[in-house]
């Protein structure tokens, strides 16, 4: 706003002194140089914008893996994984909402904030890595397999409670 009232007051002063075209000629072009820093200043902005806007959807989406990946492995390893871990993925995620909430608005904060979600995905996902290496190396998971997390007992129980229920019919037809 600055800018547009010293280019006023330089053509109020131009068109006021028609004796002095060199002194006119002077102040128009301040004003005109103040004018291109204004409009300078707004090129920067939107191209600072567009740009964010072109990262904003792979960062947001990357994100979002990093997020759900620590979330899977701390619920999947649930006694072993400490509370530093949980909490950096509800803040990470609490992050992600902002961005996707400031994406169509503030794309330049939107990508700060995915940016955030995304390290402190990342964060979790080590931290819940180690509390499980730590967990495992304190003996309590010992009774298992070395690499199955248990996955083969499991799949072994489901196969024998599956194959129970599935026995238990009799000779009609299932209705479906």
């Amino acid at each position: 706003a600055p800018a547009i009232a010293a280019a006023e007051a330089a053509l109020t002063a131009a068109h006021g002194a028609p004796g002095d075209p060199v002194t006119a000629l002077a102040r128009l072009e301040q004003a005109n140089a103040a004018l291109d820093e204004v409009f300078a200043g707004v090129r920067d902005a939107q191209q600072k914008a567009a740009q964010a806007r072109s990262q904003l959807e792979a960062t947001i989406a990357s994100a979002r893996a990093q997020i759900t990946s620590a979330a899977e492995y701390i619920t999947t390893r649930r006694g072993g994984i400490g509370e530093s871990a949980r909490t950096r993925v509800s803040e990470a995620d609490r992050r992600l909402q902002q961005a996707i909430a400031l994406a169509s608005t503030d794309p330049i904060a939107a990508l700060a904030e995915a940016k955030a979600a995304n390290q402190l995905g990342a964060t979790a996902f080590d931290l819940a890595r180690r509390d499980a290496e730590s967990f495992a190396s304190q003996g309590s998971y010992r009774s298992m397999p070395a690499g199955s997390d248990g996955a083969d007992l499991g799949g072994l129980l489901g196969g024998l409670v599956g194959g129970m229920i599935g026995s238990g019919r009799s000779g009609s037809s299932s209705g479906w």
